[in-house]
């Protein structure tokens, strides 16, 4: 399927740069949350999550105006059910198919775990592009 003129495309991607830890207390430790973050900075070899900063660039490259280009934060009544998401990708990652992954969850996945039941979140940050095709 074609964009036609006048039509509009909306990219919504999770932005790895923007991921921040909170606590219940400043006094709880994040060590694992924050392990977590590096991890999702740098999953693979030669991975840069830097990427998602050419959404709106790689539009206009290719013709389309960008009409909105916003960034959001997680809403804090959805953590709970984000941090159970980064646990089951964490644990849908076949063993061996990153070395990043297989060493996190041998060092810091029940350290993780545990800040998660004790109140810590991982605040994750998204990137929203609206890119509109010219009319002719």
């Amino acid at each position: 399927m074609e964009l036609g003129p006048g039509g509009y495309i909306q990219w919504t991607e999770h932005d790895k740069n923007d991921i921040t830890p909170i606590a219940a207390s400043s006094t709880q430790p994040t060590t694992a949350a924050q392990a977590f973050i590096d991890l999702e900075q740098n999953p693979f070899a030669n991975y840069n999550a830097r990427w998602v900063f050419d959404i709106g660039p790689t539009m206009t490259s290719v013709g389309l105006e960008v009409v909105a280009h916003d960034r959001m934060q997680v809403r804090r009544s959805l953590l709970m059910q984000m941090n159970e998401l980064h646990l089951l990708s964490l644990m849908d990652v076949p063993t061996g198919l990153s070395e990043a992954v297989d060493q996190f969850r041998d060092k810091h996945l029940e350290g993780l775990m545990e800040e998660y039941g004790k109140g810590v979140s991982t605040v994750d940050g998204f990137v929203c592009v609206v890119g509109k095709k010219p009319e002719v």
